[in-house]
């Protein structure tokens, strides 16, 4: 049986009622249909619900929750950048709710016209950000594969583990990221030349007595010995807690957005 037989079906049953009181044509339901189906196929991407919502990653490696944030207009055709976010040691778990309560996923339940795609994955209890590389880079390939992604702008950013994660993760897979933003998190200066061609906005506390503002200090120093650029915001009366004063200030999301891949 053809779509265009199903369709007559559905046109001459009890559920085709309201349509045939108004009368409206068989035909111009059909060519709305393919209409439809066209321009599902030509972008080959999933309709999205604009906001913040939870989602879990069952590929590569163990299944991993998420917040995924959606632009206001994500449904026009354009491609979006995307942000992706690491939290801290604090937010470890399986209640993904948990990833909302600071940071840049906290800033996102309050706003709809942020202009970028933000996957904000939630790191198992006990687990690290530098034991999830393999389902990190899956979560992306799937997120590219299902939503409009521009895939040349891509970020990534973390907030002590999350900042070592993110740094570890950019080590890895420097081709995949258009720039990096690590907050307090510990680095390996050994790794340095991965970052080389890699735009790098360093942020730390001066004060910070849970991750030492030196470790960032010699991030910077030898990203510069390897012949990469590096931005440095180190805040001289700020301690750790320097989240909330980074990810609520447009200062970082413009700079992303002067970087391509």
């Amino acid at each position: 049986m053809t779509l265009f037989d199903n369709l007559r079906t559905a046109y001459h049953s009890p559920a085709g009622r309201l349509i045939r009181q108004y009368r409206i044509p068989l035909s111009f339901i059909f060519a709305g249909l393919l209409l439809l189906l066209y321009d599902r196929g030509c972008s080959g991407k999933a309709p999205g619900v604009a906001g913040q919502h939870p989602h879990t990653y069952a590929g590569e490696g163990r299944a991993l929750n998420y917040q995924l944030y959606l632009p206001a207009d994500y449904e026009s055709r354009r491609e979006w950048p995307v942000i992706l976010y690491l939290h801290g040691a604090s937010l470890r778990g399986s209640k993904v709710a948990r990833v909302t309560r600071y940071g840049l996923p906290r800033m996102l339940k309050k706003r709809t016209d942020f202009p970028f795609i933000v996957i904000s994955p939630q790191c198992p209890a006990g687990e690290s950000w530098e034991h999830l590389t393999v389902e990190l880079t899956g979560l992306l390939d799937e997120i590219a594969r299902r939503y409009r992604v521009d895939e040349d702008r891509v970020y990534l950013t973390g907030i002590s583990l999350g900042g070592g994660g993110a740094w570890h993760l950019a080590a890895q897979h420097p081709e995949r990221f258009a720039a990096l933003a690590p907050l307090c998190g510990y680095g390996d200066p050994a790794l340095a030349p991965a970052y080389k061609d890699l735009p790098v906005w360093i942020f730390h506390g001066a004060l910070d007595r849970q991750v030492p503002v030196s470790i960032s200090d010699e991030m910077a120093a030898a990203i510069r010995r390897a012949g990469g650029k590096v931005k440095y915001s180190r805040y001289p009366r700020e301690n750790h807690n320097i989240v909330e004063m980074v990810y609520q200030d447009q200062a970082l999301y413009d700079w992303f957005l002067t970087h391509r891949r």
